[in-house]
């Protein structure tokens, strides 16, 4: 019986949409827990896993392209930020301090661009990386510390999967016309619009049962958090051809790596974050 149990399972992982659809329902029970038990500590853990598996697939596809930084470059700002939260500083405090580290990397830039040229193919990417893995790190981990953050949190996950499921299946299934071809040739617009109309469904679903925005606010918000979650999964897959990779890893079966999981919430939370800084007026943390 057991040899015929693990055959058939062997034999479904086989199948990409069965991999798929099984540790895809495992994420959502690990991330469930985490917001039910122990929140939010369990929640912090999830987050800086995430973040240090994002640091070696970021630092690993840039090996791929002889591109070599310094690891604990990498790490170190991640742990200063995530630390803000719990010395009690005001929002617009820590903000100033993230600002000021963009802008230290900022002035590294141009003196690279001007002065020193082989500083400047290393200094782009710390900066890419402050931005696109650093600070999204940051933000998730101020949206537990805010007024219903859980909720912000789980609405944010929810549409953005809801999204990546809606444009797989429609576009696998009916889509005809190629939304990026050189870039990602099996994303469709099919598909794209798909996930667009079924995130916002489903984000203006959540509003209805946890009202957190308004009416129409809420389907602008989804839009926003959804074309930003598809413009980061370009993105993504133009950095992964880049370094002639077809996944950022392979640690979830049927998946490929965390990046290839998380690459649309990184540009989201920043969306959903400026939105409740800039115009819900979230401005201290609880």
């Amino acid at each position: 019986m057991y040899k015929f149990m693990y055959k058939l399972w062997n034999k479904l992982l086989e199948h990409e949409i069965v991999t798929r659809i099984i540790f895809g329902i495992l994420l959502i029970i690990i991330f469930g827990g985490a917001m039910t038990f122990r929140y939010p500590s369990l929640v912090h853990f999830l987050i800086l896993a995430g973040a240090i598996g994002l640091n070696f697939e970021y630092y690993a596809l840039l090996a791929k392209r002889k591109i070599f930084l310094w690891r604990s470059m990498l790490g170190v700002p991640i742990l200063i930020l995530i630390s803000l939260p719990y010395l009690g500083l005001a929002l617009h405090r820590t903000l100033l301090v993230v600002a000021g580290l963009l802008l230290i990397l900022l002035v590294l830039f141009l003196i690279g661009q001007f002065f020193l040229k082989d500083l400047l193919a290393k200094v782009e990417f710390y900066l890419l990386h402050f931005v696109w893995i650093v600070l999204p790190t940051l933000f998730f981990f101020l949206l537990t510390h805010i007024e219903n953050g859980k909720i912000y949190l789980s609405f944010l996950a929810l549409i953005v999967a809801s999204n990546d499921i809606f444009a797989y299946f429609v576009g696998k299934t009916w889509g005809r016309h190629k939304l990026a071809v050189k870039i990602s040739p099996k994303k469709t617009i099919e598909g794209s619009l798909a996930g667009l109309i079924g995130g916002g469904g489903l984000g203006f679903l959540i509003n209805y049962f946890f009202p957190v925005f308004g009416s129409y606010e809420v389907l602008f918000i989804s839009g926003l958090i959804i074309i930003s979650a598809q413009i980061g999964d370009l993105l993504a897959s133009h950095f992964k051809r880049l370094s002639k990779a077809k996944d950022s890893g392979s640690i979830i079966p049927g998946h490929g790596g965390i990046l290839d999981r998380l690459d649309g919430f990184l540009p989201a939370i920043w969306v959903l974050f400026g939105y409740l800084y800039l115009v819900k007026g979230v401005y201290y943390l609880l």
